[in-house]
């Protein structure tokens, strides 16, 4: 054997398994779970927190409508049961819901809610936590962080410290902290004051997979907040719609933003056109901070804040008439912004009168309109779906 026939035998086996890693870091989680069991090394390989992010990063880059995933909470006419369908966004499209039902995985039996996702995780809040098929246990209302594509679920989180008996009200926020490379969930519980007959703020904090507890922040604003929080990724941030300082009466809505890796908190004021009896909603479209809302119940308008922080950079997207929706005689009573496309195609969920849904993309560029009608037997029960990206990330 020659010198280099010697070589390449020893530097063979080490491209081989780059290759298998570049390889499996592009494949879909459903078929990573399989091959799991093609050997212990791929096992070992596709376990590793180092190809976790790999993969998540190689998913992050493919953000398009083909690799990006929905979650909406349904019910078929015929079945009395509750289900969470999560299906790719094409299939929207190119395959009507009703198709998912061979492969209903998340059979609600109790009642929950989705409060924030990130990475494919979803911070989940379970009345008497029987989820079927996922890990049935006793005990009351708690908190978990789920893997829809793994169906792996955490462990019930700790009880919160705050007084339940003067609880009105908790708003969440759930998050990756870039710094510290954590997956943290933010509990802000409105309470009462008892010394002035008012209600007070109170945030907690919980690190997955570090706390043993959740942890009391202090000096957090005396707001209302509106909804559960969006993430931004790329600054690792948690945005609320809040109402600012009710105490005094000033009624004056705002942008609550909190960094997970220093603990902080800034308020960003909403575009400077907007009613203040407007009520705006938040979401996070390409990792841009973005406004929308309802105008006088003819138009949907969409800003996005170009640069984050900087209020002077918000920009209106879309002011869409809904009387360009009137379909079949069914006057549009609601959007809700999905995501963004690369080319810069929004997806939208549309509510028509006598609860007809329809899928619509919105090519920004040429203002063309894509619509596809989800058919009449089924029901989307929470008008607040979730968009997201399969993962192998551990809900630890």
């Amino acid at each position: 054997m020659t010198t280099h026939e010697q070589q390449l035998r020893v530097e063979s086996p080490i491209l081989f398994e780059e290759l298998i890693v570049e390889i499996l870091s592009r494949v879909s989680v459903k078929a990573l779970i399989r091959f799991k069991c093609v050997c212990k090394s791929w096992n070992t390989l596709i376990t590793s927190p180092s190809f976790i992010k790999l993969h998540l990063h190689r998913s992050t880059e493919n953000y398009d409508f083909d690799h990006l995933q929905i979650m909406l909470k349904v019910h078929f006419t015929g079945f009395h049961e509750f289900y969470e369908v999560s299906r790719s966004v094409r299939s929207l499209f190119d395959h009507p819901v009703p198709a998912v039902i061979q492969d209903l995985r998340y059979q609600i039996k109790d009642k929950y809610f989705l409060v924030g996702s990130c990475n494919g995780l979803f911070c989940m809040i379970v009345a008497n936590n029987k989820i079927r098929r996922i890990r049935p246990t006793s005990g009351d209302r708690g908190v978990y962080v789920w893997n829809a594509a793994t169906r792996l679920i955490s462990q019930k989180l700790p009880a919160f410290q705050v007084d339940w008996y003067r609880l009105v009200r908790t708003t969440f926020g759930f998050g990756y902290d870039i710094v510290s490379d954590t997956y943290k969930v933010v509990a802000v519980h409105s309470v009462q004051d008892e010394c002035y007959g008012s209600n007070k703020t109170e945030v907690e904090i919980y690190i997955m997979g570090e706390s043993y507890y959740w942890r009391r922040l202090r000096n957090f604003p005396h707001v209302v907040l509106d909804e559960d929080a969006v993430c931004i990724m790329n600054n690792g941030t948690l945005n609320w719609v809040a109402l600012y300082d009710y105490a005094n009466h000033s009624n004056e809505r705002v942008i609550v933003s909190f960094d997970l890796g220093k603990e902080t908190w800034k308020k960003l004021l909403l575009p400077s056109d907007l009613s203040r009896h407007i009520v705006p909603k938040l979401v996070v479209l390409r990792d841009y901070l973005c406004v929308w809302h309802d105008l006088k119940n003819i138009h949907f308008v969409l800003w996005q804040m170009k640069e984050y922080g900087h209020e002077e950079s918000w920009t209106q997207l879309l002011k869409i008439s809904y009387l360009n929706f009137r379909i079949d005689g069914l006057e549009c009573v609601s959007f809700e912004p999905l995501c963004m496309a690369k080319n810069g195609d929004v997806l939208m969920l549309l509510c028509l009168c006598g609860a007809q849904w329809m899928a619509i993309r919105y090519n920004l560029r040429d203002d063309i309109f894509k619509h596809s009608r989800i058919p009449t037997d089924v029901y989307i029960l929470d008008f607040n779906p979730k968009v997201f990206i399969e993962s192998l990330v551990m809900p630890c």
